[in-house]
């Protein structure tokens, strides 16, 4: 028998009169039940989704009831990648949360300061055994000299104060080089080589004299001998060759091997210059250089020829054009002498040459 939809009509309330069967709502689609055939089991009532969904919900609800509940894991508030973080993320790592990023810093500090240490350490070790072989093992047991021909090798020996077992290096240049500025004035300079094991090598450099001051005192001549830089070398009863004898410039109150000391200073300086100035001019060879009188300076060059320069203003000018005259002059006769008056150079751009009668 096939199924057929059967309308459910509810009875008349009881005593309510009146009530036609208008009256009755007609039933809804959810309360129409399907007749199946004889001998088969009484139609089911059918469930609305609704009524569904609401029973999985319960369900599920009864299930997370029943489960233990789960201890939540605390999670840390992420922050703004640094630049390191930054890096990490370009090179394809996950970013690190506040609290990693501290504790891997503090990883990374605690390495570098251990490195450094280890370095500082290794460093000290290093330079405290250089040192203790350098005063230990190494003795001076040979001292040679070089580049002396005023002193003999024993003189600057025993002035440097160096001897024989003292330690190698102790001895420094300038050390030796004021104890020899005393007791040895030629020497200009000092170097100090080491050749290992045991040899202190002195290399000197001498000056020579460049400048004899005249010093007459009664019956008695002098020569006080200074270099370049008028550092005071000997007293000598005569100029030493190739010095400039200066006249008219008093020394006082100097020590051999310092500078020499002018009872009038700018004279000192002036001497200086003049030499300097006909050097640069091609004219090396001054035999002799008068500075009585400032404003009447007059220079012998190659013991033969006076130059009268005067004041020294416009030296240089005059220099060059008193060698000009000098160099036509030696030209005509090798063995010239005479006189080259330059005190108005500056002025007339002129200068001649005189002759000895």
């Amino acid at each position: 028998m096939a199924n057929k939809k059967v309308k459910r009509w509810r009875s008349r309330p009881a005593g309510k009169k009146g009530n036609t069967y208008a009256s009755y709502p007609r039933p809804a689609e959810s309360e129409v039940y399907h007749l199946k055939p004889e001998g088969e089991k009484k139609a089911k009532k059918e469930t609305s989704e609704l009524e569904q969904r609401y029973r999985e919900e319960k369900a599920q609800q009864n299930k997370a009831a029943a489960a233990p509940a789960k201890k939540k894991k605390k999670k840390y508030k992420s922050v703004q990648a640094s630049s390191q973080a930054a890096k990490q993320a370009r090179r394809g790592y996950t970013s690190y949360s506040e609290k990693e990023q501290e504790r891997i810093e503090r990883a990374k500090r605690r390495n570098r300061n251990s490195v450094m240490l280890r370095a500082l350490i290794a460093s000290a070790v290093f330079i405290i055994g250089i040192v203790l072989s350098i005063f230990i093992f190494f003795k001076v047991g040979e001292i040679k000299v070089t580049g002396s021909k005023k002193y003999t090798a024993a003189q600057v020996v025993e002035a440097s104060g160096v001897e024989l077992g003292d330690n190698l290096f102790a001895p420094t240049a300038l050390s030796v080089q004021s104890k020899l500025d005393k007791q040895l004035p030629y020497i200009k300079s000092v170097t100090l080589k080491h050749e290992l094991p045991d040899v202190l090598v002195i290399c000197v450099k001498e000056s020579t004299a460049q400048f004899a001051f005249k010093s007459s005192n009664k019956n008695t001549t002098k020569y006080i001998l200074t270099d370049a830089d008028l550092k005071l070398l000997e007293v000598a009863d005569k100029p030493a060759k190739g010095a400039a004898i200066i006249e008219g410039v008093g020394i006082v109150g100097a020590d051999m091997g310092e500078k020499a000391k002018f009872k009038e200073p700018e004279k000192g300086d002036l001497v200086k210059t003049i030499k300097a100035v006909f050097a640069d001019n091609g004219m090396e060879d001054v035999t002799s250089i008068n500075v009585k009188s400032t404003v009447d300076i007059e220079v012998v060059y190659n013991n033969a020829i006076t130059v009268q320069i005067g004041q020294a203003n416009a030296l240089d000018y005059k220099c060059k054009i008193a060698a000009k005259a000098i160099e036509d002059a030696l030209k005509e006769n090798e063995k010239a002498k005479g006189t080259v008056n330059v005190k108005q150079a500056d002025q007339t751009r002129q200068a001649y040459f005189n002759p000895n009668s």
